[in-house]
This record gives C-alpha cells, structure tokens and sequence, in this order.
C-alpha cells in the first residue's frame, strides 16, 4: 500500500513539474502581448489636460483633443461677484494635438504595465495650446473696465500733516478691490494653455498699493518734512523783510510725488 501511494504521489509531482513550463511561457506571453499593447495605447485613468484617453491610441487622442479644443469654455470667477467666460474660439485657441498625443503616450513605459496599469497618469503638464486672437484680450479688458467702475482702488501709503497736531505722520495704505488687467490676461492665458475649465482669481490678480508703510522712502521723506515744518522763510526785498512764510504753512503744501520723493502740492 505504501509503494502504492508512493508511485501515485512521484506522478502528481511530475505533471505539476510539467505544466509550470507552460504556466511561465503563458505569462511571459500574456506580459510581451500586453506590453505592445500600452506602447500604442494609453494606460487606463489617463487625462491630457481636461480630455480623458485611457484606452485610446494615438490617433483617436489627436481626433478627441482636437474636439475639446473646438469646444472649449474657460469660466473666470473671483470675489465680488467677478465672473465672465472666455470661448475657445474666441481666443483663437490652437495646438498640435497629434505632437501633443504623441508626448503623452512617450511619457508612459509600456513595459512597466502591471504596475502602471493601476495608476493614474495625468499629462497636463504636455499641454501646448496658445492664444493668438486679440478679439479675447479685447474682452477681458472689457470686462475689467465694466467690474473696476464700481471698485475701490488701492491707495498709497504717504505722509500728512496734522494741523492740531502740528506734526507730520505716515498715512497706511489702502487695499482696494480694482482688478490688475495684465495679472489676469497672464493667468487666462496659462489656464487656456492647460485647457482648465475654471480659473479662480487670486489675491494678486487685484491691483495692490505701490507703496507700503513700512517702505524706507517714507521714512526719508518724513524726516525732510519735519525740516520744513522746523524752517521759517523770510522774504526781503531791498534789504528790508517783506514777508515770512512760517513751517506751518508750508507743512500744509507737503506731500510725496510718484518717486515717494518730497513735494509740494
């Protein structure tokens, strides 16, 4: 009985041993089939820009990118209830989807497929659309002079003279809520290249003071005023004094110029 079992067991271990070859070469096969597979189609879960083409070879990429271009909508909102929409077409939208498709499909390594096949692969980053049409610069200027007629511009930080106080003080300066139109054409013209469907206005696309507070020509400026303020002009005429133009009063005529240099308004 022992020699029995003992046959029927050597049996079973030399089929097992026998299909292993076969188990190795099917995966092998199944590996290399596969493997040409993704080097001429997108692996699954992969987007260039806003267009999904998992699956898809490159060909059909080109055809469905060239579709999204055709159709494409870029919506700008920001605070204050900022919101206008700019058209594909009319920003004279183009790319060379075939190059484009071809990059992304470079990008990813067909033979690294069982561990790639579970990733996502996002090729924004390939985009090359641009903006060559003057008919949506001429909107977006538009639009900003129709938002900033009602906004508030930002104000400089400068120096003032307090007549009670009989002494000069720097003035902060004022945030405002105007939008920066060269801020804002630099960041459409970004979010069409990458093809984003919405683009959130940030904190610099608002025009901001030019002059801070805490800027060191204030400080120089301050000082040269308090000169006047301390100074008396006496004006002669034939040796003899005329007139007497007292610090007070010219203090009332100081303020800075452009240059946040010393002035008289």
């Amino acid at each position: 009985m022992c020699c029995v079992q003992s046959s029927t067991s050597l049996n079973l271990r030399r089929r097992t041993l026998q299909k292993r070859p076969i188990v190795i070469v099917a995966v092998a096969v199944l590996y290399v089939l596969l493997a040409l597979w993704f080097s001429f189609h997108y692996y699954p879960n992969t987007t260039i820009g806003p267009v999904k083409v998992g699956g898809m070879d490159v060909a059909q990429a080109t055809e469905a990118l060239g579709e999204a271009v055709d159709g494409y909508v870029l919506q700008v909102t920001g605070e204050d209830d900022v919101s206008f929409t700019v058209l594909g077409s009319e920003a004279g939208l183009s790319l060379d989807a075939g190059d484009l498709a071809r990059q992304a499909m470079d990008a990813d390594n067909g033979l690294l497929w069982p561990i790639e096949v579970l990733l996502p692969h996002d090729h924004t980053d390939v985009m090359m659309a641009s903006a060559s049409a003057g008919g949506f610069l001429e909107k977006i200027s538009d639009a900003v002079a129709w938002y900033n007629e009602d906004a508030t511009a930002p104000a400089d930080a400068t120096i003032r003279y307090d007549k009670e106080a009989q002494a000069f003080s720097i003035v902060p300066e004022q945030d405002g809520n105007t939008l920066d139109e060269e801020k804002i054409v630099e960041h459409v013209k970004e979010a069409l290249a990458s093809m984003q469907p919405v683009l959130e206005l940030g904190a610099d696309d608002y025009e901001q003071p030019t002059v801070r507070q805490d800027d060191a020509r204030l400080q120089t400026a301050l000082a040269e005023a308090e000169k006047v303020l301390q100074t008396d002009v006496t004006f002669t005429a034939h040796g003899k004094a005329v007139s007497t133009l007292n610090g007070t009063t010219a203090a009332t005529w100081v303020t800075t110029d452009e240059d946040v240099q010393l002035a008289l308004d």
